[in-house]
């Protein structure tokens, strides 16, 4: 009995142990829930600020979209302007269309048009050849910049490859 009585006492003892044992105990633990709450509270800042982020770069991206869109029909209002001109002075024929759009009346009209959008750079127009009139919008180009248009010598042929 007495090896079983001091084998009970230094469990006891091992457990009670003195008030420096549990300072210590309780400041392990202290410092681990604060360790833990200082991790949580990181990863709930980070998810709000990459939300935040994420909310402020789809507003940039919708307010760029309507700009471009609104800049879009501006320039197609100016279009659907230049063809309605077209179609009400009875231009039916590519010869018709050189000589009535070659005027410096076409190239004043074109520069108003353009005076009142200032984002736009430039307008030109072309004709089935792909040249410009010699007074549409560029003077003294006669070409369009990617050259003249043209058909091919020989017909375009879709192959399928399976």
């Amino acid at each position: 009995m007495t090896a079983s009585g001091t084998a009970s006492s230094d469990i006891k003892t091992s457990i009670r142990g003195g008030p420096i044992r549990w300072l210590i105990v309780g400041g392990a633990f202290l410092i681990v829930a604060v360790m833990i709450g200082t991790t949580i509270m990181a990863g709930n800042f980070r998810e709000r600020a990459l939300n935040n982020s994420k909310r402020e770069l789809e507003n940039t991206v919708l307010l760029l979209a309507r700009h471009f869109d609104q800049q879009l029909d501006d320039f197609g209002a100016i279009q659907k302007d230049i063809i309605s001109y077209i179609q009400s002075s009875g231009i039916t024929t590519s010869e018709t269309y050189k000589r009535r759009m070659s005027g410096q009346d076409i190239h004043l009209m074109l520069k108003s048009k353009l005076s009142a959008l200032a984002y736009v750079g430039g307008l030109n127009i072309f004709d089935a050849d792909g040249s410009t009139p010699p007074g549409s919008g560029r003077p003294h180009q006669s070409t369009s910049p990617i050259g003249p248009i043209s058909k091919p010598s020989r017909p375009i042929r879709n192959h399928r490859r399976c």
